[in-house]
Formats: structure tokens, sequence, C-alpha cells
């Protein structure tokens, strides 16, 4: 992302008197935000799941993913631990070029309310390809351990 170079002209005027134009160094002022907009990822899904006790099965994050580059963000945490052990794992899947590509973050078997399921990376998806997540979980006691879960994927204008 560009660094704001332009500060903000505040002692002259925005349109000129003459013409009524906008002056130029509002004109650069401007044109430097929206390069600068235009350049920030946009969010173009997410899901945003809370009180979870169970695993869940292949899962089309809602949005639409045109081809491109995107950044697909996992979040999961537990909220409510199991008495003996519990495990939590989160696997993204989607396609590039018509080959299956997968994003896993491993399983954490820590059974704390401090141990999350976390991480982030740049993936190149391919026309007509979903985007899914799903959710490995384990509790000694069956559906004792509760989560949340955030997936996010943004847009990245590269």
């Amino acid at each position: 992302m560009a660094l704001i170079r332009q500060k903000m002209p505040v002692r002259e005027p925005i349109a000129s008197p003459d013409s009524g134009t906008i002056t130029r160094p509002w004109r650069l002022f401007l044109r430097e935000r929206t390069d600068i907009v235009s350049q920030t990822p946009l969010r173009v899904g997410s899901a945003n799941l809370a009180g979870q006790n169970a695993g869940i099965g292949p899962t089309q994050v809602p949005g639409s993913f045109p081809p491109g580059l995107y950044r697909v963000s996992i979040y999961a945490r537990r909220t409510t631990v199991a008495t003996t052990s519990s495990s939590l794992g989160v696997t993204i899947r989607f396609l590039d070029g018509g080959q299956a590509l997968v994003i896993t973050t491993g399983v954490n078997t820590d059974n704390k309310v401090d141990a999350i399921v976390a991480g982030s990376g740049m993936v190149r998806i391919g026309a007509n390809s979903p985007v899914t997540y799903e959710v490995e979980y384990a509790s000694v006691a069956p559906g004792e351990m509760r989560y949340s879960l955030d997936v996010v994927v943004e847009q990245i204008q590269a």
C-alpha cells in the first residue's frame, strides 16, 4: 500500500474562485486517496459462528469470488473447554485452474480457552470456484467443548 505523501491542503481553497473548478492541490490530495482506497483489500465473503459444539462439514463461505488473488483468514477459539480433552482444526478448500487446493490450520489439542486456531494465507481462486470451510472437532464428552469461528475472504488488488 502506498504511503500518504500529500498532506491535506487546508490553507488552499477547494474550488478556484475564477473557474469554480477544483484546485490543483486538492485534486492531487484526492487522487492519492483514490489510489490508496483502490489498493485496499475488499472483504467479499465471511462466516461468523458462535456457540458451536460439533464439527462442520464442507460449507460454502457466503459471497461471490470472481477469479483473482485473495487473502483467507481463519480464527477459531474454544469458548468452553471439555472436562478432559478436545481438539479443533479448520480446513479451507478452493480451486485454482481446476486444481483442488487446501489450506489447513492443523489440529489444536490444547484444551484451554486461550488456545486459538488461526491462520491467514494468500490464494489464487480460479473461475467458478466456491470457497468452503470445514471444522474438525472432537471432545471427550461429545458436544461439551464449544467454540466460535470466523472465516474472512478478502479480494486483493494485485
